[in-house]
């Protein structure tokens, strides 16, 4: 690994660890769980919405402009989550974006 292969994946680690921590001191606004893991970015106006907030930390975005479009949102647990969208479950929701990926490609 080169000098500069091993800054980049320090940063990106980095950029991980600091979603990781965000995310573990966070909870639902609507039934307080607090379960990183189940935890997901609701846009509250789905009309600001720049990018997906996964896909930020995938990306290894700086921590601002993650905190940009965090600041657009409120975090909810999966099934929250889903019942935002007018889905009765977590799994409703994920087969719906799986069909919207497929007819979007």
């Amino acid at each position: 690994m080169t000098p500069r292969q091993l800054s980049r994946w320090r940063y990106k680690c980095a950029v991980r660890a600091w979603y990781d921590a965000y995310k573990a001191e966070s909870r639902c606004a609507e039934c307080g769980c607090n379960d990183p893991d189940k935890l997901q970015f609701h846009h509250r106006n789905s009309k600001t919405k720049e990018v997906n907030i996964a896909r930020l930390v995938h990306e290894s975005h700086s921590v601002a402009s993650i905190l940009k479009e965090i600041r657009k949102c409120v975090i909810l647990y999966e099934t929250c989550h889903a019942k935002a969208h007018g889905f009765s479950d977590a799994y409703e929701l994920r087969a719906a974006r799986k069909e919207e990926v497929a007819t979007d490609g």
